[in-house]
């Protein structure tokens, strides 16, 4: 088993966010995750802005997306949380008010 520390799992001695030094990445910055969380909800809201079309007012959907993405707040692994963001308001806003 290799004895370098990089290759083991995390463990739960330090707060979220901050490595065994005590060293903020750059990505956990803040309560939303600093400015890349920031660019990856301008992002998630101009694709859905452009999928939908004009169906949705901008203002709702940037409402959708950072309350979404708050819900992920906590999240261990963030990799994927733009994409279920996305797919997740996506779906909410073109659900029909008959639909299943």
């Amino acid at each position: 088993m290799p004895t370098d520390t990089a290759l083991r799992p995390a463990t739960n001695d330090a707060p979220m966010g901050l490595d065994r030094s005590g060293s903020r990445d750059a990505a956990d910055e803040g309560p939303a995750w600093g400015v890349s969380w920031e660019r990856h909800i301008e992002l998630v809201v101009r694709s859905l802005q452009t999928r939908l079309d004009g169906a949705v007012s901008p203002e709702r959907i940037r409402a959708e997306v950072e309350a979404e993405f708050a819900a992920f707040s906590e999240a261990r692994i963030r990799e994927y949380v733009p994409v279920l963001v996305e797919t997740r308001v996506r779906a909410r806003l073109t659900q029909t008010p008959d639909g299943p």
